[in-house]
């Protein structure tokens, strides 16, 4: 019910009017309805709200959607969506943006139709009870909030908080906009005219909550539409008690009292039916959207069965190239690589084509389904017994044919992945699991609108491009471009034929090909990497030829230079341009060259880059870098030593890498001075585009940093950031001493942790890092760093200061996905990876509730779910409390996999049985930790360094902590170790269980 009525005192308890059309005749108090042929001449906007009590039921988007095409409907702003969070996503052609809250209560939602969608400019998705969404229209900008203001459960002050809330959110915008608040606001502004705000037309008797509404509408100069046009009382109305015993009007749209001529009808709508106890309540304006450019699309190739297209590509691909050939006329590299990109997209063209763009509907949606609803409509105003009986038989009806369709769905969804997986397509089979079980409704989108330098808001698209174009330069600091004289690259007489390097041979071409990925958007030259691997012998020649061109001149074909940025959002509503993150499309066939350079380079560089850098190194990893910090920790606090932690953040720093050390450092380490040349040369060529719809922006000047999207990119940033950490830690004897040696850092890529075993020596090493990063034009982000204190009592204040600022100090931080603490256990961590591998399954609970082949279900959970569990599981230390939380774990899965709820007393040993398993969980972290520090032990890692090195301190009384290698020691490390040297012996050996792990 809705908190008796409201607290309404309408005089009516029914409303019993005849569904009569409104009268023709202008009053002084009313405004006159236009025709329909006069809407259309005029560019009529049609826009509702309704409350839909729930849009959680499988059905109710869908019904929500055929009644806005039913209703013409541009714009819907709905009440009560009890959906969690927020939301901006595609629903076939509308678009559905959504504010709710943490739990399944009150949320609102604003829907807008294929054309609208694309005009939207700006989305403040304020809290669960208002959201505003603004639309680029005609002749002013159109703003659109929906509100779902609290019954009269709720106090005043509630209320009155949110029409303060309501008047700053209009207050940020422009005055001139076209305003639109609507909503449910459950409160009777009643029948009569009240000055400029109310018309004749309401309906019942005003209340407190009327009179609050009213005072609001006085303040900012705003009318009540829908009882401004003469209605029968039957279309006035916009909720019924249940029993359909009072009906009120509680929805109501307001505009700005100044656009009121431009309003051609608004009331209730009682015939629309989505299963809810309110109307539909819809306005009509005279406002155009904005007209919006043609812009072309870009082509995705159709890749399906590209291998049997291939003979006919290399063909064509062959002649047109033979028919463009001079041997007279020695060519550029650009000359000769243009040609060669339009004889393979002419060729793909006619024997290879494009991608047909279809739409598919929702898939469940029956057209069962949609006679039901349309059955159901007709009785919704039927006041009888029999007719609402006969409306609650339909409702129930359709839902029973929803959960049928669904199912149904559900089923041939199962048998398809059951087939992939009998062929052994494991990437098709997890692709679609993650395709059918997407239960986000949020994604990457880009802005349409974003602040210039000085903070206005820009809302056209070219506008929005050259702010970007203006941002990339001020972010790789376009003015402080090095000149080429500056590489300080030599010139090619004053080089030995020995430092020039060995030429370029054709297998390291075919390796890189070999070695590019499938499935990539493709650069500014529209040619993908899967065209590149079906080329053939004869047109392989050709590009082979360009190739040791482009080597042996040191020049980059234009296309090869250039590189696409696309903008996402990092945040909802994202206005700045910081607030965004950029991925960046470069040409694929550009990426030959760059994968050689970086084979070519990963050797000289090798042994250069020190055992402390776990990022983009063959054999290393997160895990790796996690494993180090917390072995460390746990050794230390072994012999009740203390680790001081200062975990740094560079701020952009693959942004800020100055080219002109980077070719010194790249000379420093051997690099060959073609491979200089080439790298120099890139640099300097290269320009960026921002590309916003589908235009992109005038090219922009970089002066700094990698390229973004580069394969050769992570391993330039290696070793130009080992190259500041050799300076930053020169001459400076502290950190942690293991085995003789000092551990200073902990690294992976720019992730870094900087340690030391005291205060005072953690502030000496942040002194040389900071003055190394300043000439290696490196910023530390202070408010991002923090410093950690581990020891047995996990507390102690730690003052470490950078650049007069201190650092803030933490008991927990995460570190490459891994929670680090200040006592030096792994109970938190396994804590959040148990309740991220639920959050994991309940994502897909609707997929493994179906009937499906149990094995492959369980092959689902272990691969799925158990692999979120089980990140970084190697560097745990396992208690007895942690190994029954994961035994926990493994059984809550089980289960509910099965549909055993607590009431049905089944045991573990039962459900086990009834899943063919045993309990595995715990089992595999162990196996996974064997093979893990087997491998670890027979290297010399310095995972390896940490284990063995002998480190000074004392034990303290008491029984000593359990350690990482605890289920693997068996007596002593000697003996583990010994054993691990036998590849065979280690394999074929089951260390003993977990569950005698004692505290």
């Amino acid at each position: 019910t809705e908190d008796e009525a409201r607290g309404t005192t309408s005089t009516q308890n029914r409303d019993e009017g005849a569904g009569s059309k409104p009268k023709g005749s202008p009053a002084p108090d009313k405004i006159e309805e236009r025709s329909h042929s006069d809407l259309k001449k005029r560019k009529i906007l049609r826009i509702g709200t309704w409350n839909a009590r729930t849009m959680r039921r499988k059905d109710k988007l869908e019904n929500v959607k055929l009644e806005m095409k039913r209703m013409k409907l541009n714009i819907l702003g709905v009440s009560e969506v009890r959906w969690k969070g927020e939301g901006d996503y595609m629903s076939d052609d509308v678009r559905v943006i959504y504010a709710g809250g943490e739990e399944s209560q009150r949320g609102v939602a604003v829907i807008s139709d294929k054309e609208t969608s694309k005009r939207v400019t700006k989305i403040v998705q304020h809290s669960d009870r208002m959201i505003m969404v603004k639309i680029k229209a005609e002749p002013v900008d159109l703003i659109i909030i929906q509100v779902y203001f609290p019954t009269t459960g709720h106090d005043d002050e509630e209320v009155e908080n949110l029409y303060e809330a309501l008047e700053e959110l209009i207050d940020k915008e422009k005055g001139k906009d076209y305003l639109v608040v609507m909503g449910d606001w459950n409160a009777v502004v009643g029948e009569g005219r009240d000055e400029k705000e109310v018309g004749s037309f309401g309906l019942g008797k005003r209340n407190d909550r009327g009179e609050m509404m009213v005072e609001f509408c006085r303040r900012k100069k705003l009318m009540i539409t829908n009882t401004w046009f003469e209605h029968c009382k039957r279309r006035r109305y916009t909720w019924k008690k249940p029993g359909d015993t009072g009906r009120y009007q509680l929805d109501y749209i307001l505009v700005r009292q100044r656009y009121g001529n431009s309003v051609n009808n608004s009331r209730s709508y009682p015939g629309a039916d989505i299963d809810s106890d309110h109307n539909l309540v819809m306005v009509n304006v005279r406002i155009r959207l904005k007209k919006l450019q043609k812009v072309t699309r870009v082509k995705k190739w159709r890749m399906e069965g590209i291998e049997d297209k291939a003979a006919a590509f290399q063909k064509e691909t062959q002649r047109i190239l033979e028919g463009v050939e001079d041997g007279q006329r020695i060519r550029s590299v650009d000359e000769e690589w243009n040609e060669f990109r339009n004889a393979v997209m002419e060729s793909a063209e006619k024997s290879i084509g494009y991608q047909k763009s279809t739409r598919a509907k929702k898939p469940w949606v029956t057209e069962a389904m949609i006679v039901k609803m349309d059955e159901r409509r007709k009785f919704k105003n039927l006041n009888t017994v029999e007719g609402r009986e006969s409306y609650r038989r339909m409702n129930n009806e359709l839902r029973r044919e929803t959960d049928k369709a669904r199912e149904s769905w559900w089923m041939s969804e199962c048998e398809e992945l059951e087939e992939m997986d009998r062929r052994g397509r494991s990437d098709l089979m997890y692709a679609k699991v993650k395709e059918i079980t997407r239960t986000t409704k949020t994604g990457a989108r880009q802005s349409v609108t974003i602040k210039d330098a000085s903070g206005i808001l820009l809302t056209e698209e070219e506008d929005v491009r050259n702010r970007w174009k203006e941002y990339i330069e001020e972010l790789y600091c376009a003015d402080e471009k090095p000149k080429l004289v500056d590489l300080r690259i030599e010139p090619e007489g004053a080089v030995d034929e020995d430092s020039k390097g060995p030429d370029l041979l054709g297998d390291e071409i075919r390796l890189a090909i070999k070695e590019m990925k499938k499935g990539k958007a493709v650069g500014v030259d529209g040619i993908p990497a899967e065209f590149l691997k079906i080329l053939g012998e004869d047109v392989y020649l050709h590009l082979e030829k360009i190739c040791k061109n482009m080597y042996n001149t040191g020049t980059w074909p234009q296309d090869f230079t250039k590189v696409v940025m696309i903008p996402l959002q990092k945040k909802q509503n994202a206005v700045e341009c910081a607030d965004h993150r950029t991925i960046s499309l470069i040409s694929h066939a550009s990426k030959i060259m760059l994968r050689i350079l970086t084979n070519r380079i990963e050797a000289k560089a090798k042994d250069f880059i020190g055992k402390n850098q776990f990022g983009f190194r063959k054999g290393c990893g997160t895990r790796e870098a996690i494993g180090v910090l917390r072995m460390l920790c746990e050794r230390s606090l072994e012999l009740d030593n203390e680790v001081f932690v200062c975990f740094v953040d560079f701020e952009k720093a693959f942004d800020r890498v100055n080219w002109v050390k980077m070719l010194e450092v790249l000379k420093r380490i051997g690099v060959d001075w073609r491979d200089r040349r080439l790298i120099g040369s890139l640099y300097m060529e290269q320009m960026a585009t921002v590309r916003i719809g589908e235009k992109c922006s005038e090219p922009s000047v970089v002066g700094r940093g990698v390229r973004q999207g580069c394969c050769l990119s992570p391993l330039l940033f290696t070793v130009y950031a080992e190259a500041m950490m050799m300076e930053a830690m020169e001459d400076i004897d502290e950190g942690v001493m293991v085995g003789g040696k000092l551990l200073k850092d902990v690294r992976f890529a720019d992730d870094q942790g900087m340690v030391a075993d005291s205060e005072d020596g953690l502030q000496k090493l942040m002194d040389g890092l900071v003055k190394a990063a300043t000439s290696y034009d490196m910023k530390i982000n202070v408010k991002k760093t923090k410093v950690m204190r581990v020891s047995r009592k996990g507390e102690g204040i730690v003052n470490i200061v950078i650049e007069g600022v201190r650092v803030e100090q933490v008991d927990r931080f995460k570190y490459l996905g891994s929670m680090i603490t200040a006592d030096g256990r792994c109970e938190s961590e396994i804590r959040i990876r148990i309740g991220m591998a639920k959050d994991a399954f309940g994502k897909r609970k609707e997929l493994l509730a179906q009937k499906m082949n149990i094995r492959l279900k369980k092959r689902m959970i272990k691969t799925i779910v158990w692999s979120v569990a089980l990140y970084a599981a190697e560097t745990w230390t396992l208690r007895k409390e942690d190994i029954r939380r994961l035994e926990a774990l493994e059984m809550w899965l089980w289960r509910r996999l099965e549909k055993v709820s607590w009431e049905d007393r089944m045991t573990n040993e039962k459900v086990l049985e009834s899943v063919g398993e045993s309990r595995k969980l715990v089992e595999t972290i162990v196996q996974r930790k064997k093979n893990w520090i087997g491998h670890v032990l027979r290297g010399e890692g310095l995972l390896r360094e940490v284990m063995e090195g002998k480190m000074v301190g004392k034990r303290p009384r008491g029984r000593p902590r359990i350690g990482m290698l605890e289920e693997l020691k068996e007596g002593s490390f000697e003996k583990m170790k010994r054993r691990a040297e036998n590849r065979e012996e280690w394999r074929s050996w089951v260390p003993r269980t977990c569950r005698k792990a004692e505290h």
